[in-house]
């Protein structure tokens, strides 16, 4: 049987679909918002998303890239190429990449640390499981900058120069299109055409939506985990002082929810609203004879 596409619970409720989810190599993104999209920063910030206009940029950002990284990358092997492009996405420059991780914890990691303690800009945060084994089975999977073809594919991409690929046992999608998410969906529904009538599509993305609130309980048994900002940021200073600041400074409630505060606020104006009359005035109606008018003998 297909597994829902989207799926809801509590920490605990998550950690036993995990470990369910172990059976099979899936790999596993966190994201703060769960109405977010699966959208690549490349195709969110670039007015111009053809992956031709991509691939053009990349002589001159290595350039500026490389004397910092103490390394050059040949950008004619396509090993080379895909790591130099994998260091990038890692150090937060726009790419067509979507970064996963093969540990559904560390996604949970990267998706609660957002969360805004005291106003949460979402009820919920999601960590999407992907399965690109059955995935690829069905549909190509495509490594060219310069293909034209509608696709979501991983890919492969070595750690070299990279040591934040390999603590966060980090695994990529690339794609042409901007929203991988709703293209992955239509492949499911194309999939379900094949199987008959009355087959359910496959699977091949899961969402799993936790709530906000779960975060103090979550982070702390990520720590417990050895999971934080320094174990996933090796070499970073500024990585190991957020690590204290989120142990030292943890806190045990978040804050209101937006969903809670639209119901409080809802609730303020039904209490504050004047209370509307029923209906109009209604005037009484004079009927003949009422002063006297109509009487027999004008009587007054």
């Amino acid at each position: 049987m297909a597994e829902a596409p989207v799926v809801e619970g509590t920490w605990e409720d998550f950690k036993t679909w995990v470990t369910q989810s172990a059976k099979l190599p899936y790999i596993f993104r966190g994201q703060t918002n769960d109405s977010w999209k699966l959208i690549s920063l490349w195709h969110r910030l670039a007015q111009d998303k053809d992956l031709q206009a991509f691939s053009s940029l990349l002589p001159f950002i290595h350039d500026y890239v490389s004397p910092w990284a103490n390394r050059i990358w040949n950008l004619d092997n396509q090993l080379e190429l895909a790591a130099f492009v994998g260091f990038l996405r890692h150090n937060r420059f726009p790419t067509p990449l979507l970064d996963w991780t093969l540990s559904p914890y560390m996604a949970a990691y990267f998706a609660f640390e957002g969360v805004n303690d005291q106003e949460p800009a979402s009820d919920h945060i999601a960590v999407f499981r992907f399965d690109p084994i059955n995935f690829h089975a069905k549909w190509e999977a495509i490594n060219d900058l310069r293909s034209k073809k509608a696709h979501v594919s991983l890919v492969q991409i070595p750690a070299m120069g990279n040591p934040k690929h390999v603590v966060q046992q980090s695994a990529y999608t690339f794609s042409s299109v901007i929203d991988q998410e709703q293209h992955i969906r239509a492949l499911e529904q194309q999939a379900a055409l094949t199987l008959g009538l009355l087959a359910l599509p496959p699977t091949y993305l899961v969402k799993y939506r936790i709530h906000v609130r779960e975060k103090p309980a979550a982070m702390r048994e990520l720590r417990l985990m050895g999971i934080s900002a320094m174990t996933l940021f090796p070499g970073s200073m500024e990585a190991v002082c957020k690590s204290y600041q989120e142990a030292v400074f943890a806190v045990e409630k978040i804050g209101e929810t937006p969903s809670e505060r639209a119901k409080k606020f809802v609730e303020y104006l039904l209490k504050t609203a004047p209370v509307s009359r029923k209906g109009p005035d209604v005037q009484a109606v004079e009927k003949p004879g009422d002063k006297g008018e109509g009487k027999a003998g004008g009587e007054k």
